[in-house]
């Protein structure tokens, strides 16, 4: 949502080492989601940026997720929608701190796995 970020850190806000995003960013720059751009300050930092081809699908899923948000909202009734919201920020607190704890106890994380240069 930041276009613009450094790798540094783009690494601190995933949570992820500067060497796994520096892959992570090679194989997204090679399917043409992402630009680096030199800093027009500091030439010794590259800043991504989103290519077209991201903000157009990002859109088209934010779209969709209106849509479907909407339909949701429009099934429940009065408290349900209420209730669905408690229930996912419970599971969201929940399963958060799991995640990174899982990935400081074994040193690996999800952006440590290696991916087909262009893929996701």
């Amino acid at each position: 949502m930041d276009d613009g970020l450094s790798q540094a850190e783009l690494a601190r806000v995933t949570r992820a080492s500067e060497a796994s995003t520096s892959n992570m960013l090679k194989h997204l720059a090679s399917g043409g989601w992402v630009e680096r751009r030199r800093d027009q300050f500091d030439y010794r930092i590259s800043r991504v940026y989103l290519s077209e081809k991201a903000i157009t699908l990002r859109t088209a899923i934010e779209v969709e997720c209106a849509v479907i948000d909407a339909e949701l909202r429009d099934a429940l009734e009065d408290g349900e929608a209420e209730r669905l919201r408690a229930l996912l920020r419970a599971a969201w607190e929940a399963l958060g701190p799991g995640a990174q704890n899982m990935q400081s106890n074994t040193g690996i994380g999800i952006y440590d796995q290696p991916s087909p240069p262009g893929e996701l």
